[in-house]
């Protein structure tokens, strides 16, 4: 763990990389799934390199002949922080915008049997 300017941690590189050759057994075979995702990764991320793993996912769903996805990276998780606000908000719209496209249907709203 390497301590930044702020006090927090990078914990970026405690973790083996999934991607290393010894580590492949452990992914999930994303390119046979049949729903759609949207992958979101920060930019600025101390914990994961997040866009590192999404643009791997991408990749391997691209050489699948796949087009169920759509992804987005943004500056947030880190950084600046009116920067990553504005990041913040501009995702959750994209996850609504998201969410409505593919989850909705025509069939009657029920209520909720909780």
């Amino acid at each position: 763990m390497i301590p930044t300017d702020s006090g927090a941690f990078n914990c970026k590189y405690v973790m083996q990389n999934p991607l290393a050759e010894e580590n492949k057994a452990t992914l999930i075979p994303i390119e046979r799934a049949e729903g759609r995702f949207l992958f979101v990764a920060s930019e600025d991320d101390l914990n994961w390199d997040s866009k590192a793993y999404m643009e791997n996912m991408v990749e391997r769903l691209q050489r699948h002949g796949k087009d169920n996805f759509e992804s987005a990276s943004r500056s947030c998780g880190g950084g600046e922080a009116t920067s990553h606000a504005a990041a913040e908000v501009h995702l959750w719209r994209k996850i609504q915008e998201f969410l409505r496209t593919h989850l909705s249907c025509d069939a009657p709203q029920t209520k909720a049997r909780l």
